[in-house]
C-alpha cells in the first residue's frame, strides 16, 4: 500500500559546501539527505581535470605567465622582496613579469610584441634551465631595457646565484638585441664590424689598467685571455643614445669574484666599429649634456661647482643633498682622486651632474710645456670617459691661472671660472660657507667651492635648501651658459 505524504511541506534545494559534502535543508522538519553518489562522482570527475589542467600549465613552462603582472605577493621566501623584484623606472615602455619556484625567480619585460616576446620566452627558459643545474640555492634574475634611436631594443638580464646562507657566490649576465622595425633577435655580425674586437680588446684592457682596484691584475694571463680581440668575449653588450656599454664577469676576467664590470663607451668612438647605423653616434657629446629641457629661463639660476676631488664621503654627501632638492652642480675633478674614486665619479654622472677638468694633479697651467698642458687634460678626459662613457664637457685651470698659449692649447674645451668665491679652502669653516654663498649670490653665478672638505659638505646642507627656498634653479655650468643664451667656444673663458 503506498503511503502519501503526511506531512505538507516544500524542499527547498540550498547547497552549502564545506568541503565536498552537500546537503539539503528542508522547510517543515528540517531534516538531511543523504549526498547522492552522483554528485560526488561528478564533483571528482572535476577535480581529476583541474589537476590535469594544472599540470600541463605547469610543464608548459612559460606560457602559464605570460599574462601575469608583477604583484606584491610574492611567493618565493628565501630573499627578501626587495632583492628581486623588478623595480619600475620612471618611463619604463614595457610591462614587468616573472617566473618563480622555490629555487628562482625571473623578472623580464613583456613587450606584446610576438617575435620579441618568443625569443624573450626561450631567454627565460635558459634562465630556468641553468638554475635547475646549478649548485646553486636560489638564482634571482632581473632586468633592465635601452633603446637606440628608437630603432634598436636592447635587454640586459643580470642573475644572481646565492648559497644556502644567502651569500651571493657567483652573477651572469645575459644580453639581446633587437631592431625594431622588423623585431628580429641581432646576432653580433648585424650590430659590430670585425674591427670592433681589436678596438674593444685595446678599450677594455686599458680601462683595467687606469682603475687602480683592478690595474695590479692586467698583466696576469686569465686577463689577458679573456680579453684577447676574440668575439667571444665581448658578447655581451647593450647600446642606448649615449653609449654601448659591454658586460665583463669578473671571475673570468681574474679567476674569482662575482662582480659584473660595467664598461661604458661613448657612440662616438664606436661610429666606425658599427653595422647598425645610429644617428646619435655622430653627435653623442650633445645628446650626453647635463642640459635638462624643462628648467624655466625667466627664473633665476646659479651654478654650484666643486673642485679638486671627487671625495670618497664628502662628494657623495653632496650628490644626497642636490638629489633630494632636484639640483644639479658641476665637480671639476683631479686626475689623482678620480682615479682613486671611480664608484663616485661614476655616481656623479648617474645623478646628471656635469664633470669638469681639473687636470691630472693640478699643477700650474703656465708653467708647464706644451705638451705638459695637453696631458695634464688628456689623462683626465681618459678616466672619465673609461667610467661615465663621455669626456669631460669643460675645464677649470687650477689657481685660475691660464694664458693666451693655454687656451690655445686647449682651443677644444671651454674654460670655466667664477664670480662668486667662497674661500672654503681657507676657512674650513661651515657658517662661513653659508654665509659666503648666500650673501653674495645672484642669478647667473657661478659658485667655487671643494668637495675635498667636510665643512664645505656640511655647508651645503644649509646652502641648498636656502637657495631653492629663495627661488633659485640650481644647475650646471653647461646648463646656465645655454640658457643664458652665451656662446660657448673652446678655448674661451667663463665668466669673463
Amino acid at each position: 500500500m503506498r503511503h502519501k505524504n503526511r506531512y505538507n511541506y516544500s524542499v527547498n534545494r540550498q547547497y552549502s559546501y564545506s568541503g565536498l559534502r552537500n546537503t539539503y535543508i528542508e522547510n517543515g522538519r528540517g531534516r538531511k539527505k543523504k549526498n547522492h553518489i552522483w554528485i560526488i562522482t561528478l564533483i571528482s570527475i572535476l577535480f581529476v581535470l583541474a589537476a590535469c589542467v594544472a599540470a600541463f600549465f605547469i610543464m608548459d613552462g612559460m606560457s602559464i605567465f605570460n599574462g601575469d603582472t608583477y604583484d606584491s605577493n610574492i611567493k618565493s621566501t628565501f630573499l627578501d622582496k626587495s632583492k628581486i623584484e623588478h623595480m619600475l623606472y620612471s618611463g619604463e615602455k614595457y610591462e614587468a613579469l616573472y617566473v618563480e619556484t622555490e629555487d628562482y625567480l625571473i623578472n623580464y619585460p613583456y613587450t606584446k610584441i610576438d617575435n620579441i616576446d618568443k625569443e624573450i620566452n626561450d631567454r627565460v627558459s635558459y634562465f630556468s634551465k641553468c638554475s635547475e643545474a646549478s649548485s646553486a640555492r636560489f638564482t634571482a634574475v632581473d632586468y633592465i631595457t635601452e633603446t637606440a634611436d628608437d630603432k634598436y631594443l636592447s635587454i640586459v638580464f643580470k642573475a644572481k646565484e646565492y648559497d644556502n646562507n644567502k651569500k651571493l657566490i657567483s652573477a651572469y649576465v645575459s644580453t639581446m638585441m633587437f631592431e625594431l622595425e622588423t623585431n628580429k633577435l641581432l646576432d653580433d655580425e648585424q650590430v659590430f664590424k670585425n674591427s670592433f674586437y681589436n678596438f674593444a680588446s685595446e678599450y677594455v684592457r686599458t680601462y683595467f689598467n687606469n682603475n687602480i682596484d683592478t690595474k695590479k691584475k692586467t698583466s696576469d694571463e686569465t686577463f689577458l685571455s679573456a680579453t684577447s680581440a676574440d668575439k667571444i668575449h665581448f658578447g655581451e653588450y647593450s647600446i642606448n643614445d649615449n653609449k654601448c656599454t659591454l658586460y665583463m664577469n669578473q671571475k673570468e676576467l681574474f679567476g674569482s669574484g662575482s662582480t659584473i664590470y660595467e664598461i661604458p663607451i661613448a657612440l662616438s668612438e664606436l661610429d666606425e666599429y658599427l653595422e647598425i647605423s645610429l644617428e646619435n653616434a655622430k653627435n653623442t657629446i650633445k645628446k650626453a649634456s647635463t642640459i635638462r629641457d624643462n628648467l624655466d629661463p625667466n627664473k633665476p639660476m646659479v651654478a654650484l661647482t666643486f673642485d679638486d676631488g671627487p671625495h670618497s664621503e664628502n662628494t657623495e654627501i653632496i650628490l644626497d643633498v642636490l638629489k633630494q632638492y632636484n639640483a644639479r652642480a658641476t665637480f671639476f675633478v683631479v686626475g689623482y682622486n678620480a682615479e682613486a674614486n671611480t664608484d663616485v665619479l661614476k655616481k656623479i654622472s648617474d645623478a646628471g651632474c656635469q664633470i669638469g677638468n681639473h687636470t691630472k694633479d693640478h699643477s700650474n697651467l703656465t708653467e708647464l710645456t706644451d705638451d705638459e698642458i695637453k696631458e695634464e687634460a688628456d689623462y683626465v678626459d681618459k678616466i672619465v670617459k673609461n667610467v661615465t662613457g663621455s669626456p669631460t664637457t669643460a675645464l677649470r685651470p687650477p689657481y685660475g691661472a691660464y694664458s693666451e698659449r693655454v687656451q690655445q692649447i686647449l682651443n677644444k674645451t671651454p674654460l670655466i671660472f667664477w664670480n662668486v668665491d667662497t674661500e672654503d679652502w681657507e676657512s674650513l669653516d661651515k657658517n662661513k660657507t653659508v654665509k659666503a654663498v648666500i650673501s653674495r649670490v645672484s642669478d647667473g653665478n657661478i659658485v667655487l667651492m671643494h668637495d675635498i672638505h667636510s665643512s664645505t659638505a656640511e655647508a651645503i646642507k644649509e646652502i641648498v635648501p636656502k637657495l631653492v627656498a629663495e627661488g633659485y634653479q640650481l644647475v650646471t655650468v653647461e646648463e646656465l651658459l645655454y640658457y643664458k643664451e652665451l656662446d660657448i667656444k673652446g678655448g674661451e673663458t667663463y665668466p669673463w
